[in-house]
């Protein structure tokens, strides 16, 4: 299923396609056999661009991990510190569940990546094995562009394995060969390089990225709701209004320089970003006594993320929101709470015994049904930027799939057909006591 380079030297890659069925061997081994020549072939091609150590290949697929190795986390770990993701699109690779996993580590990184410094740097490179069809990719896949010009009209029109395959397209599979070796090493090399995972995920537990995202396919809207305080509030004793703005969308609680470009985006504007990244709509709103999220009862209309200011639960002038979000949010899952947690904030870390009692008077019982994430150093939420990311991926997937689930079920529009009735067999007639001449629908006369 995958690949990643043992060569320090050169930066890791990682070979992902999907195995065709074990129960066939005949055509397990006839599709290993041009996977492996096509490995080959590129491995070559990659080694006259770069300078490898003798014997060292830049790509290593996975059957050539270790006897006895833990192979899903070997695979984690590649997929976590990769610097190009190479995917061979075919028929199957995107109903294969453990395909969907590979590239769940990918997007983690992406979207950690673009909440730290709002920049999105290359890694995937695809393949274009089988031919596909735009429809048949998840949303957020289409703009990945694998079917450039360079690679020419057959390579786009019956895929690299029907050039390999072909002594007649011989010509244009090496084309492609080579610009898909250039383009891999283009983006190996390439200055902004997606950040690394810190924590390596483990294989089995991670969600198929390629999984539907809701009923029609289509991501939809998302709501971010922020809960913070602003320059014009009484800062609670220990706080300075350098993180806030004039209104609690301009809360920025990851001000940190040394993140690069980016660094003072408001932390609503980052989950936004990733959010964005996933194909939904957003809506940033401030929580108010007239929020949709504090309505008794209320018809779930969009998953929701809320990103609560610690420093908050210490202001009276929240108080009464908290509380009533508290009670409410427990009947309604659909709602995750994050709560930003700068390590880097010296007034949050000084003041911390103070902002848990906060946060434990105010959002108890939401704690408690575990709809804000625990940690194993204690902190209530995200450290920094790049783990704001990752929280707010999974807060998505969490807030998604919960309303989907309570959202309200409508019929289609327009009459509905009468159900079928039961008439007997093709060809064999009418059923017994039935008058070929009579209406099926109408009143039956009772004999009796």
């Amino acid at each position: 299923m995958a690949a990643g380079s043992t060569d320090q030297s050169f930066p890791q890659l990682f070979f992902s396609y999907a195995h065709a069925h074990w129960e066939d061997l005949t055509e397990q081994q006839d599709a290993d056999l041009w996977i492996r020549k096509f490995y080959g072939n590129l491995c070559t091609e990659i080694e006259l661009l770069v300078d490898l150590p003798r014997g060292q290949d830049p790509i290593f697929i996975d059957r050539r991990i270790t006897l006895g190795a833990n192979w899903p986390q070997v695979l984690s770990e590649k997929l976590s510190q990769c610097a190009v993701f190479v995917p061979l699109y075919t028929r199957n690779y995107f109903q294969h569940p453990d395909c969907g996993r590979e590239w769940s580590v990918i997007r983690q990184r992406q979207d950690m990546h673009i909440a730290a410094t709002k920049s999105y740097p290359d890694i995937i490179v695809p393949v274009l094995w089988d031919p596909v069809r735009p429809q048949d990719l998840p949303p957020w896949a289409r703009d990945i562009q694998y079917a450039h010009e360079e690679l020419g009209y057959a390579y786009r029109t019956y895929g690299l394995e029907e050039l390999i395959r072909v002594k007649d397209h011989e010509a244009e599979y090496q084309r492609a060969v080579r610009f898909l070796a250039r383009r891999i090493v283009e983006v190996a090399n390439a200055t902004d390089k997606l950040r690394s995972l810190r924590e390596i995920p483990v294989f089995r537990s991670l969600p198929n990225e390629f999984a539907n995202l809701t009923q029609d396919g289509e991501s939809g809207k998302v709501r971010i709701t922020v809960v913070a305080l602003d320059t014009s509030s009484p800062m609670p004793p220990g706080r300075s209004k350098r993180w806030y703005g004039s209104t609690a969308q301009e809360w920025t609680p990851y001000l940190d320089p040394q993140d690069g470009p980016g660094h003072d985006t408001p932390v609503a504007w980052r989950a936004s970003d990733v959010a964005g990244q996933r194909d939904f709509v957003t809506e940033v709103t401030e929580l108010t006594s007239r929020s949709e999220e504090l309505k008794v009862n209320g018809i779930p209309t969009a998953p929701t993320i809320l990103l609560v200011d610690p420093w908050a639960t210490l202001d009276p002038a929240h108080w009464t929101l908290l509380d009533r979000l508290d009670k409410i949010t427990q009947h309604k899952p659909w709602i995750r709470i994050i709560l930003p947690w700068n390590s880097r904030d010296p007034e949050t870390i000084a003041n911390a015994n103070v902002l848990h009692a906060g946060i434990e008077t105010h959002l108890g019982h939401t704690r408690s049904q575990g709809r804000i994430p625990s940690r194993r150093r204690g902190e209530p939420g995200p450290i920094d930027s790049s783990a704001l990311g990752l929280e707010v991926s999974e807060a998505l997937r969490a807030a998604l799939m919960e309303f989907l689930r309570q959202s309200k079920k409508y019929l289609p529009a327009g009459a509905r057909s009468a159900k079928p009735r039961l008439r007997g067999p093709i060809g064999m007639g009418a059923p017994l006591g039935h008058d070929d001449n009579e209406d099926p629908a109408a009143p039956r006369e009772d004999k009796s």
